[in-house]
């Protein structure tokens, strides 16, 4: 009976913590709940453990597997993305692989059908248990260059991609955001921004949304896909802006950075002619990411932001790009060896992004193929379990 007491009173203290961060730092009502559920839980808000989402496409059909080249045959066949049966096995494919949330790839108001698709989703993730958040694919949903993103330019029905941008968030915050089953951080829905790093004269549009956010009292988690070779200190490609001034920015509109892919076709990027004879290429490759997440998530901790890595357990886009392309060929050891790489980029709180589940064009996907001499599924499964563990090994370890 004492003990009982005792962690219902305990349970109150820490809800009135939760209320005392309320009055003391602003929070909204949505993340007042949320520390709250997870005061009673005897959990911090910033105790938990790491998440784990996995990029996931739903632009699948007839025509799409006609038109543009697969690296490796899907074991459920050439498959039409907007079917609830294909959905409802992926579905359970994930969460057999012990992913957290599906990352779906999000083109605005360019394709109903990928919409549609993520209607399908989100209706089988709430009855399944199952998380999904959205990836604005931001130069497919603004009809723009995916090398250069002008928000000051026009679309074609003569509104500026930057208003376009404000219309397609807040339209995604009022519908899909608030499904029970949208993976959220910190009590707000997290919303990657695809070619952040991209983006020119971007600052109005932003200004704008968060400002229309404040006046409905929401909050989002935004993710800027930035983190590429050499960009560390300069993480806006096209800004004209200090260092400073470009992280500066950053901070104030995001929560974390990530990159979505760190392949490229330029291997003096991370092995010169000297290192092919030292070392295999997809060594190096992992050698130089490793040093590459230092450099970001170093600066990204100066300016009040985390790092989520991403991991791939192969690249091979020959079918589609030429195959002149380095690639690195999908295996068991080479995933396990990103992981390994990753892992030492743990903090409370992070999420890691798998790319991807089925991105069938670059050959990065964990869906089962007819060609797998593995199961990805199950590798995945041991990636994440040995990830999770060993948070929290480190985290019993910090409380002694």
């Amino acid at each position: 009976m004492k003990a009982r007491l005792f962690k219902i009173s305990l349970a109150k203290i820490l809800i009135l913590q939760a209320c005392f961060l309320f009055v003391t730092s602003g929070l909204t009502a949505n993340n007042l709940a949320n520390a709250a559920t997870i005061a009673v839980k005897g959990h911090s808000a910033e105790a938990i453990e790491p998440l784990v989402g996995a990029y996931y496409y739903g632009w699948y059909d007839k025509d799409r597997w006609q038109s543009t080249a697969a690296t490796f045959t899907p074991r459920l066949g050439q498959y039409k993305s907007l079917n609830a049966s294909v959905i409802d096995q992926h579905i359970d494919q994930a969460k057999e692989a012990g992913v957290d949330f599906l990352m779906m790839s999000w083109v605005g108001q360019v394709d109903p059908r990928v919409g549609e698709t993520i209607g399908l989703v989100q209706k089988e993730s709430e009855k399944k248990g199952m998380h999904f958040a959205i990836l604005y694919d931001t130069a497919i949903a603004l009809r723009s260059s995916p090398e250069l993103i002008d928000f000051a330019s026009k679309m074609p029905d003569g509104m500026t991609q930057g208003d376009r941008f404000v219309s397609d968030i807040l339209q995604l915050t009022n519908t899909y955001a608030k499904s029970p089953a949208y993976q959220k951080q910190d009590g707000c829905p997290v919303i990657g921004i695809y070619l952040t790093r991209n983006l020119v004269n971007q600052e109005p549009a932003f200004e704008k949304l968060f400002s229309e956010l404040k006046k409905r009292n929401e909050c989002v988690n935004l993710v800027a896909d930035v983190v590429f070779w050499n960009l560390s200190q300069r993480p806006l490609a096209h800004n004209k802006g200090s260092a400073e001034e470009q992280w500066s920015w950053l901070g104030r509109y995001f929560k974390a950075v990530t990159g979505y892919n760190m392949y490229s076709d330029d291997t003096k990027l991370y092995a010169s002619a000297s290192d092919k004879a030292r070392r295999p290429l997809d060594k190096a490759f992992l050698e130089s990411t490793s040093n590459e997440y230092d450099a970001w998530e170093k600066m990204a901790t100066a300016h009040g932001m985390r790092l989520y890595p991403s991991v791939f357990p192969g690249y091979d886009d020959r079918k589609l790009r030429g195959y002149q392309r380095p690639y690195f060929a999908r295996s068991p050891e080479f995933y396990a060896a990103f992981w390994k790489t990753v892992k030492q980029h743990q903090d409370k709180g992070t999420i890691y992004f798998i790319t991807s589940f089925n991105e069938w064009h670059e050959g990065t996907e964990i869906e089962p193929s007819v060609e797998d001499k593995g199961d990805f599924i199950k590798f995945t499964r041991r990636n994440i379990s040995d990830l999770k563990q060993t948070f929290s090994l480190k985290a019993g370890a910090a409380k002694r």
